[in-house]
């Protein structure tokens, strides 16, 4: 937000309140001058601004849930305001429904003996902010290994060691949440072996897929 004397003189002690919406989670604060306060209600000492100058006052929230918030800004000096009719502002956003997904995966023990049985744990989080529906994982095998077994601690999990695909059926993860996979295999040749599992859901839209998909590299000796 721009704040902005249009006055003929210099205003003092400018002061700029916004209370934050509800359904939001305050990030950070900053303004091109004096300094900023709080978290439900931000509060910037702007100090002295000049006739015809402005300061800048940038703050950044977190949307915790789908809908529409509204906020509104008021700005006050020492001085007399002769037209307090500009002195707030309100802007309004939609907030679309998102649910940021993520996978991580752990191999144990590495290195792996040959014929030892290697274990593999996958964990799907959800980091919100709204529930993720429909959440499928997809864990490709390696080749230079056979298939033991396959858990979860949600929803159902199918093998087809033929096609060296383990599939997971998690169902619903709400924010904030997860979910642990474990697969087991034992390796049939020494070297290095890897894995890789990825995560989807049906919606709502993901808004970073950077963190989708887990790899890990084990080494297989005699």
């Amino acid at each position: 937000m721009k704040v902005t004397n249009n006055g003929l003189v210099g205003a003092t002690g400018v002061t700029v309140t916004d209370a934050l919406p509800g359904s939001t989670t305050f990030v950070s604060a900053t303004a091109t001058q004096g300094s900023c306060t709080g978290t439900s209600t931000v509060t910037c000492a702007l100090g002295r601004i000049a006739s015809g100058a402005n300061a800048t006052v940038a703050i950044k929230v977190r949307p915790d849930a789908a809908g529409t918030i509204t906020n509104t800004a008021s700005v006050r000096a020492n001085e007399p305001d002769p037209n307090s009719g500009n002195s707030s502002a309100s802007a309004t956003t939609t907030v679309t429904a998102s649910a940021d997904l993520a996978v991580t995966k752990t191999d144990s023990p590495d290195p792996v003996h040959l014929g030892q049985t290697l274990t593999y744990t996958i964990q799907v989080t959800n980091n919100g902010p709204s529930p993720a529906t429909g959440v499928s994982l997809t864990d490709d095998l390696p080749k230079a290994a056979g298939f033991g077994s396959v858990s979860t601690t949600q929803g159902t999990c199918t093998a087809k060691p033929a096609k060296r695909l383990v599939t997971c059926n998690l169902g619903t993860l709400a924010g904030g949440s997860s979910a642990t996979v474990t697969i087991t295999v034992k390796p049939t040749s020494k070297g290095t072996i890897t894995n890789t599992a990825s995560v989807t859901a049906t919606s709502p839209t993901d808004p970073n897929t950077t963190n989708n998909k887990a790899t890990a590299t084990t080494s297989v000796i005699p």
